[in-house]
């Protein structure tokens, strides 16, 4: 499973690649979320 997360300027897979914090909060937030989803399910 991966989480995507826009860069600045949609460059990616390069030294100039830059993500704002707010854009590596919201993908912190959705790895979060189905982690504790997939907790949930699992005995």
């Amino acid at each position: 499973t991966m989480v995507m997360c826009p860069c600045v300027g949609g460059l990616s897979h390069n030294e100039a690649e830059e993500i704002s914090k707010e854009w590596a909060a919201a993908g912190a937030d959705v790895l979060f979320h189905a982690v504790v989803e997939t907790a949930g399910i699992v005995e």
